[in-house]
């Protein structure tokens, strides 16, 4: 129950009338809203749900000299894209650490940001990361994932 307040029209009130106008003002603003640039608001929509969605988590592959990470991707700003891991393979590292997924975007690699990286520096950087290679992950939140 709400408490008692000084209403600027009518004196107190208990505050549920506050509470419908301020409804009914909530709803006018939704219609208004709902009829001016639709098409940016859907998407300005949709770019919130994707929002709240993402997660992101830090893992460390351990390798030995050389040996592949297991990691095939996609992106980098010369493909317009962020780098999007596509396909990870069988008794790799990634595979084995199963902390990595298939559509999971590498934010960044030892530190180094990829989102204004090339696709080939991004390989790059993956080949001559060293012994330890520290990723940030970002993935959907409805992913199941599991982390040593």
């Amino acid at each position: 129950m709400f408490g008692s307040c000084l209403h600027p029209n009518n004196g107190f009130t208990d505050g549920k009338d506050l509470e419908r106008k301020s409804s009914k003002k909530w709803s006018k603003r939704l219609k208004m809203k709902s009829n001016s640039s639709r098409n940016s608001q859907e998407r300005a929509a949709l770019d919130d749900v994707l929002l709240l969605r993402k997660e992101y988590s830090y893992i460390e592959l351990i390798r030995e000299s050389n040996q592949p990470l297991g990691i095939i991707f996609s992106g980098g700003v010369d493909q317009a894209s962020p780098v999007i891991i596509q396909e990870i393979s069988p008794d790799s590292i990634a595979a084995k650490s199963e902390a990595v997924q298939v559509g999971d975007v590498i934010r960044a690699i030892n530190g180094i940001q990829t989102n204004q990286l090339k696709h080939g520096e991004v390989a790059s950087v993956m080949l001559n990361a060293g012994h330890v290679i520290s990723l940030q992950l970002e993935y959907d939140s409805s992913q199941s994932r599991k982390f040593s």
